[in-house]
C-alpha cells in the first residue's frame, strides 16, 4: 500500500513489520476460518485481512528480487553483484524476466499466479477444489499480463489443461 501511494518509494529502502501467529497460519491452512476469526479475542477479522495482504506483498517483493538471478547460481549471483541481492535491480536477458522485458521490482509469473490462486480462494470461500484450481490457472494463462513470463513446465501444463490431457 505505500509503494501504491506513493511510487517514488520504487528504488528505495523503507522498513515494514510484519506479525504472523499460529492463528494465522491455521488460518492459511484451513484450520480456522473467518467465522472463528470473528470470535478470537487475540486476532481481530482486520488484523487476519491485514496479515494475508501482508504476506501476499512480502511473497511478491521476494518475487521481484529473485527474479534478475532467476536460474543463477550461487556462485553466479555473488560473481555479478557480490553477494546476494539486497535491492531491486531490472532483470537481465538472460533470465525469463528479462526476456520478456520485466522491469525493475515487478514481480513474474510465480507472484500472479499466487495472487490468481489467492482470489480464487476468497471467491470460493476457502473450499478451493481441483476444477476450481484449474478454472484458475487457465484464467491466469488466459488473462495475466504476467503470463507471458511463464516458463517451459508451466506452458506445458497449460497446454495440457486446454487440450484436455493428462498433465504428467
Amino acid at each position: 500500500a505505500q509503494v501504491l501511494a506513493d511510487p517514488e518509494l520504487v528504488g528505495t529502502t523503507i522498513e515494514i513489520t510484519v506479525l504472523a501467529n499460529g492463528r494465522i497460519d491455521g488460518y492459511l491452512k484451513g484450520r480456522v476460518n473467518r467465522e472463528g476469526a470473528l470470535r478470537d479475542k487475540n486476532v481481530t477479522p482486520e488484523q487476519l485481512e491485514d496479515r494475508i495482504f501482508a504476506s501476499l506483498a512480502l511473497a511478491g517483493m521476494g518475487d521481484a528480487l529473485g527474479a534478475p538471478t532467476e536460474q543463477w547460481t550461487i556462485a553466479e549471483i555473488f560473481a555479478a553483484h557480490g553477494g546476494l541481492l539486497a535491492r531491486f535491480i531490472a532483470p537481465p536477458p538472460d533470465t525469463f524476466a528479462g526476456a520478456n522485458n520485466g522491469l525493475q521490482a515487478e514481480v513474474t509469473d510465480d507472484a500472479s499466479q499466487m495472487y490468481y490462486l489467492a482470489q480464487a480462494l476468497v471467491d470460493s470461500k476457502g473450499t478451493l477444489d481441483e476444477a476450481g484450481w484449474v478454472a484458475c490457472l487457465l484464467d491466469w494463462a488466459a488473462h495475466s499480463p504476467k503470463a507471458g513470463f511463464m516458463g517451459p513446465s508451466t506452458a506445458g501444463i497449460v497446454q495440457a489443461l486446454r487440450e484436455g490431457r493428462d498433465t504428467a
